[in-house]
């Protein structure tokens, strides 16, 4: 995983009429196997963290907000042809 700057950036609003803010630093390692036969994929996998800091919000404009939380979303994705 390389060390990178934040590179991501949400703002949503939740059911309760406030607004989520968070921003973070994504990252992607990825690995595909190829035939070289034919050029067709044999296999793919995809390992996709993302490191957030996110604070509820009173307003869109994040200017009156919570306590920040320290969380991970991470997504793992494996390709594999069909028997």
């Amino acid at each position: 995983m390389s060390d990178t700057a934040n590179n991501w950036v949400d703002v949503s609003k939740n059911d309760n009429g406030k607004y989520f803010a968070e921003i973070g630093k994504e990252t992607f390692d990825v690995e595909l196997k190829v035939s070289i036969a034919d050029g067709r994929i044999v296999s793919a996998t995809m390992d996709n963290p993302v490191t957030v800091l996110g604070r509820e919000c009173a307003d869109v404009g994040t200017a009156q907000c919570g306590d920040p939380q320290r969380y991970q979303i991470r997504r793992e994705i494996e390709l594999r042809p069909m028997p």
